[in-house]
């Protein structure tokens, strides 16, 4: 209930501060994702729905299409059609399984600066987070990788910011 569905949002990993991106904003399934510099293209943009049990699909804007795990070592990240219900072995992913599309965001934010900050863990992987091969570098496929640190006075070390340009809560100050 946190994600309004429908509503574009962009996902920044804060360690590199580079974004979530279809590689190309290729439109076909199997289509990898990696971080990339921001550039406002439609391939940085992503919308939530609802999967119930506090899990969401993403859905990238590039293709219309739903965030997959891909059953590689490590688990990349990819994205195809939806998945509605087990069926036959999927070329692109490997498997037809509706886990490996939803995802769960648990806050790390522990201030009102990090409000928009989430850890990104595959409903088929609770124990792993999404985040990028080589963090520092743009073009990174993404992965699914150890969480690190969850739980302390810092933000988890492979959160996402979250936000929305359509959604805006600017920071006021009540006059004193």
């Amino acid at each position: 209930p946190q994600f309004l569905p429908f509503i574009r949002y962009n996902m920044q990993y804060a360690a590199s501060q580079l974004m979530m991106d279809v590689q190309g904003a290729n439109p076909a399934g199997g289509t990898p994702l990696w971080q990339y510099p921001a550039n406002g293209t439609v391939a940085q943009d992503f919308s939530f729905e609802d999967a119930g049990d506090g899990l969401v699909y993403i859905r990238s804007h590039a293709g219309n299409l739903y965030l997959t795990v891909n059953l590689t070592s490590p688990p990349g990240v990819l994205q195809d059609v939806k998945y509605t219900g087990p069926g036959p072995n999927n070329a692109i992913s490997g498997a037809r399984r509706p886990d490996l599309q939803k995802w769960r965001l648990t806050s790390t934010g522990l201030t009102i600066p990090d409000r928009d900050l989430f850890l990104i863990q595959s409903h088929a992987y609770p124990n792993r987070a999404l985040q990028p091969a080589a963090p520092s570098q743009a073009k990174s496929l993404l992965v699914l990788g150890d969480t690190g640190q969850t739980t302390g006075i810092r933000p988890n070390a492979h959160a996402w910011k979250v936000t929305s340009p359509l959604l805006s809560e600017p920071l006021t100050n009540a006059p004193g």
